[in-house]
This record gives structure tokens, sequence and C-alpha cells, in this order.
């Protein structure tokens, strides 16, 4: 085994004595049943815009953000931007498989300008974003489907399906 030697350094004494543990409760989780929607008048609707919600004051627009996302996503898997420089902003195995899904995918030949032409997000839950978004690139359109998550005041993509 190589590398340095460990060293025990002695921590200081603490200051305060703790006199008594308080048990914080924790909220029960909720459980709905899913149904089967026959009628698009019968499904649910969007919850909130997640512009409107409070418990995102201080986030970033999420629909620009999206599109910015997208359009980097796109251009990873072109080959024409490294997927290194979405890193930041993508989950660990969402990362992951970018990376597998671009070293599978030829590069393409000339540029590629993707167009984000539309985008559409609600917010499921606290702290969570999904949105979908329409790509053109080239004469083609592609749909892409996006979770986001509330990461210390920033957008963290946890879900990418590209179709």
């Amino acid at each position: 085994m190589s590398g340095a030697a460990l060293r025990v350094v002695q921590l200081p004494p603490v200051s305060e004595t703790v006199h008594r543990l308080a048990l914080v409760s924790q909220p029960r989780p909720t459980w709905r049943q899913l149904a089967l929607v026959l009628s698009p008048d019968e499904a649910p609707r969007p919850v909130i815009e997640p512009s409107d919600d409070p418990r995102f004051d201080g986030m970033p627009d999420v629909n620009t953000w999206v599109r910015q996302l997208v359009v980097g996503l796109v251009e990873a898997l072109a080959g024409v931007r490294p997927a290194q420089q979405l890193v930041r902003w993508l989950d660990a195995p969402v990362f992951q498989a970018l990376v597998t899904r671009c070293r599978q995918t030829p590069a393409a030949a000339g540029p590629v300008r993707p167009t984000v032409s539309t985008v559409r997000a609600q917010s499921p839950r606290p702290g969570i974003v999904e949105a979908t978004a329409v790509v053109k690139l080239g004469a083609r359109y592609r749909a892409v489907a996006i979770r986001l998550r509330a990461d210390e005041g920033r957008w963290k993509c946890a879900e990418v399906h590209l179709l």
C-alpha cells in the first residue's frame, strides 16, 4: 500500500456539554393509489407552474434553464460539446449514461445547431420539476423529458429521456 503515513491529532476539548437529545418527528409518507385514465378530460392537471411557486424563490428560471440544458445535452450527444462540461448539472447516474451514449454515437459531420421550440414544466411535489422540451435538430424534431431537483440554490438533472 502506498501513500503517506497517518497522523494522529488530538482534538481540542468540547466547551459545551450536551444535556439531552431531542428527537425530531418525521412526516409520515403519503401513498396514493394510481388510477387508469381513459379520457383526456379526466387526466390530472399540472399542480403548479414552477415560476409561480414560492418554494422556488431564488432559483434560476426553470424554462430558461431547461432550454440551455437541452441544447447542451443534444450538442454533447452530437459530439460537438464535451460531456464533461455538463457534469455540474447532472446527477452521477445521468452523467455516466450520457458519457456512455456519447462514446457509442459517432460525431456529427457538420456543425449542429439545436433549437428548442417548446418547453413545458410542472412541479409534482416540493423541490422537484418535471419538464418536456421539443428540439429541432436539422430537419428532425426530438422530444426530451427531464426531471430536475432543487439542490442548494440551483437545478440538478436527476433523469433525462431523449426520444
